[in-house]
């Protein structure tokens, strides 16, 4: 599902460069500030050992269901433990059915 390192990275370079150097219409400020392009090195860095792709032979999502519209729903392992996924994934369970607005989930955590 995610890419690998070897395609993730140039796309992401190209993306940086491509966005960071516009100015703004209104301020004429740069979109990436100084701190922002090191950010932006940053993150590259760690694409470049591939932190930001799934591990090889060991999948991070898996086929749920399908949606009204046909559409393929994935659940995703990846980041959650099972303190921080316990407590989303069981509002998700209990309330999801009612369709609840994001307001009303809060109130209820």
């Amino acid at each position: 599902m995610s890419l690998n390192p070897r395609t993730f990275l140039p796309s992401l370079k190209k993306l940086f460069f491509a966005f960071g150097g516009i100015k703004c219409a209104s301020s004429k400020k740069a979109f990436f500030t100084n701190e922002a392009w090191h950010e932006a090195q940053l993150i590259l860095r760690e694409v470049r050992p591939g932190y930001y792709s799934d591990p090889k032979d060991f999948p991070l999502y898996f086929e749920k269901v399908q949606d009204s519209n046909g559409l393929l729903l994935y659940r995703c392992i990846r980041g959650t433990n099972s303190l921080e996924g316990g407590v989303h994934q069981n509002l998700i369970a209990k309330f999801s059915h009612f369709n609840l607005h994001k307001v009303l989930l809060q109130l209820a955590a």
